[in-house]
């Protein structure tokens, strides 16, 4: 293989926020195009080509405009979430299990809830914690706790 850096085909002629690329037969080098003497990253070639070879979806919760919103891509053993308006920035990566347990939850309603709404609450447990969300606003922020702190509090709270 060729020993020389290759800089990104993202690359305009300003240079911008982009990388260049040495690859060997045992590893892929990355480094920032404007400061090639700073940090090199190295992984295998198996991993550049995964990475190089990811589909990025937009949520189906984004608006024409942006809005606050997440790409994700998956691979075969982690799934990439990234900002979509920041698709430079960082990733968070987890594992193809987590990911599926995270999207695939069972909200299970409080039974105390009414047929028109009321004041209730949402949760849904996965092996390592308890998730807890508004019933009238399910895209909203959730509360979590660990399933011990959960069973503490549905134990002071019911009847006796």
């Amino acid at each position: 293989m060729n020993n020389a850096w290759f800089k990104s085909s993202r690359s305009g002629a300003e240079g911008g926020q982009c990388v260049e690329v040495k690859r060997t037969t045992a590893v892929v080098r990355i480094r920032d195009s404007k400061t090639a003497a700073g940090p090199v990253l190295t992984v295998s070639p198996s991993a550049w080509t995964e990475f190089i070879s990811l589909t990025w979806h937009k949520s189906t919760y984004s608006g024409a405009e942006g809005g606050e919103c997440v790409e994700v891509a998956t691979a075969p053993a982690a799934v990439h979430v990234r900002d979509s308006k920041a698709t430079a920035g960082p990733l968070l990566t987890v594992s193809s299990s987590a990911w599926t347990k995270f999207v695939c939850l069972d909200w299970f309603k409080s039974s105390h809830s009414g047929t028109e709404g009321g004041d209730c609450v949402e949760v849904a447990a996965s092996p390592g914690a308890v998730h807890i969300r508004d019933s009238k606003s399910t895209t909203g922020p959730l509360l979590t706790v660990s399933p011990a702190t959960w069973t503490e509090f549905v134990g002071a709270v019911s009847p006796k």
